[in-house]
């Protein structure tokens, strides 16, 4: 019974206060004047050809090979081990070195020689 009641009185609340909503019928001096056609666009000159100028990078020389080695105790040329946050790897090819934990003594562990 309250439910209809409910229904009821809102009905009669909403329903009156959605037709004034409703906007009026437009009058003929509200209307808008017809579109008028847009000048047509004009044509715009030809952009200059830019020339592209290819700089080559930077020349590696012969001996910039030995860079991803280093010497150890023994005075033996190595391959240059990486000591990362994450994990030891080869400079050359970023293979993990693994013996970094078993013997610390094999690679240098400050960052320059």
């Amino acid at each position: 019974m309250k439910l209809l009641a409910s229904w009821a009185l809102g009905v009669c609340f909403v329903c009156p206060a959605i037709l004034p909503a409703q906007a009026p019928p437009a009058k003929e001096k509200d209307k808008l004047p017809p579109p008028q056609a847009l000048p047509q666009p004009k044509e715009l000159p030809p952009l200059p050809l830019l020339s592209v100028r290819i700089v080559p990078g930077p020349q590696i020389g012969q001996r910039d090979v030995w860079q991803l080695y280093t010497v150890d105790s023994r005075g033996r040329m190595l391959p240059r081990v990486v000591a990362a946050p994450y994990g030891a790897y080869y400079l050359s090819d970023g293979r993990p070195y693994p013996w970094t934990t078993l013997e610390p003594r094999f690679y240098m562990a400050y960052p320059t020689d």
